[in-house]
């Protein structure tokens, strides 16, 4: 019985620590992260009283995202995402998603 309650109370820690650290980007970071920006350039930015700096590539789409809070350094000290955007010959998107990578 005993081992039974251990198994029970892990697998509702993994639940809670997978729904805390695997969570994904909120709706609106997204919806702000779905914009172009400048071309082959880091642009800093807040939302919701975080720091973000995110990294464009060629056609002026995030794909580095870097969000927590700056220190006197100017480096965000939080989390690092990527993104993975594909899209087919005809320019339509097949997978758009941001990848959590780690700690900062």
């Amino acid at each position: 019985m005993r081992h039974l309650l251990c198994r029970r109370a892990l697998r509702q820690l993994g639940n809670l620590a997978s729904t805390f650290f695997a969570m994904g980007l909120s709706y609106g970071l997204e919806q702000k992260l779905k914009k172009r920006y400048e071309p082959r350039s880091l642009i800093e930015s807040e939302y919701q009283g975080l720091d973000l700096a995110f990294k464009t590539d060629d056609e002026g789409n995030p794909i580095f995202l870097f969000i927590g809070h700056k220190t006197p350094q100017g480096k965000i000290k939080g989390q690092r995402y990527t993104r993975v955007l594909k899209t087919d010959v005809n320019g339509k998107v097949i997978k758009d998603h941001w990848d959590l990578k780690g700690n900062t």
